[in-house]
């Protein structure tokens, strides 16, 4: 909420390939996130047609990011006095602390199911410096962020939205074979795993060091959880019988074994740790199945990047649901 209350009291907003897709904009709701106008947009991007399409700007420019800032640097070196606000500067590093803090019992509990901030905050203790992170457009993303941060040029490999999930599974291949030698982690949920195994049989082949992290939450998480929020009711969500509503979640260990490749389950917090470090050691294809809160695996806010109503399970203002779909 921090950084979505900044957002909209900006007076200027300087976009540069942005999209301001629904994700990024809680479906572009007046004074969720962003509030333009008042607030006045500058827009950078490399697409035409991208520009003012989803925003009024003030200032539209089509180029490339990287040349395009630069340039802008050049023009205003020298020609604009620095106004350094040291006091603003520490309010929002205080902000930020206070809102990190909140997450410190997750990063810690020893509940079980595992508290999925715990998994990544012990992986960003042990993951290699030279280690690679690809990471599915789910609730692992956002998580990522909020435990790693940036992680360094080219270490990093992400993708936004919210439909391809299962990215993180195929992509760490490509990586691997880029980068030879180098340790890759690809970060998903079931869900999203689900849609690519067959990249499991694809990295034995080539004896690619890939570790893959599953967040099992035990179903389509977030679609679940919206779901509820909108319609009272989940269908297809969870991985249960229709009939007697008895879970039926997949044997992803089976599967790594059927495909040649190591992996293990692990159901206790004090497993986490051992886990990670046999997976990052493996030295090849490996899968370790983490057995993780679904209430801990929800989309959170973390920037002007998340829907408030998929943690809060909540409708958000003027939305309307039509009861006949």
């Amino acid at each position: 909420e921090t950084a979505n209350e900044r957002a909209r009291k900006a007076d200027v907003l300087l976009a540069v390939g942005t999209r301001f897709e629904a994700e990024e904009t809680a479906i572009w709701l007046p004074g969720e996130v962003f509030r333009i106008p008042p607030t006045r947009l500058i827009q950078i991007d490399v697409d035409p047609k991208e520009i003012g399409k989803n925003y009024p700007v003030e200032i539209g420019i089509v180029g490339d990011a990287k040349q395009t800032l630069a340039k802008l640097l050049k023009i205003l070196r020298g020609s604009v006095r620095e106004n350094r606000d040291d006091q603003r500067l520490r309010r929002l590093e205080r902000d930020k602390g206070r809102w990190l803090r909140q997450f410190q019992p997750t990063i810690t509990s020893t509940a079980k199911p595992i508290e999925p901030r715990r998994i990544l905050s012990t992986l960003s203790k042990l993951l290699p410096r030279n280690g690679v992170l690809a990471v599915d457009p789910s609730w692992a993303r956002i998580g990522i962020l909020q435990q790693l941060g940036m992680p360094g040029e080219g270490r990093l490999f992400i993708v936004g939205g919210v439909l391809p999930i299962g990215w993180s599974t195929a992509v760490c291949l490509g990586i691997a074979l880029g980068r030879p030698g180098t340790q890759v982690v690809a970060i998903s949920g079931d869900g999203g795993f689900l849609l690519n195994l067959q990249s499991i049989l694809t990295a034995v082949e080539y004896d690619l060091p890939i570790l893959w992290i599953v967040i099992n939450n035990q179903g389509y998480n977030a679609l679940d959880v919206l779901q509820k929020a909108y319609f009272g009711k989940s269908v297809g969500s969870r991985f249960e019988r229709v009939s007697t509503g008895e879970a039926v979640p997949p044997d992803f260990v089976g599967i790594a074994k059927a495909l040649h490749a190591r992996g293990e389950r692990v159901e206790e917090p004090e497993q986490i740790e051992a886990a990670l470090r046999r997976g990052l050691s493996a030295r090849g294809p490996y899968v370790i199945d983490f057995v993780s809160s679904p209430s801990g695996s929800r989309l959170v806010r973390t920037a002007p990047v998340t829907w408030s109503y998929f943690w809060a399970a909540r409708r958000p203002k003027g939305f309307k649901v039509d009861s006949k779909a």
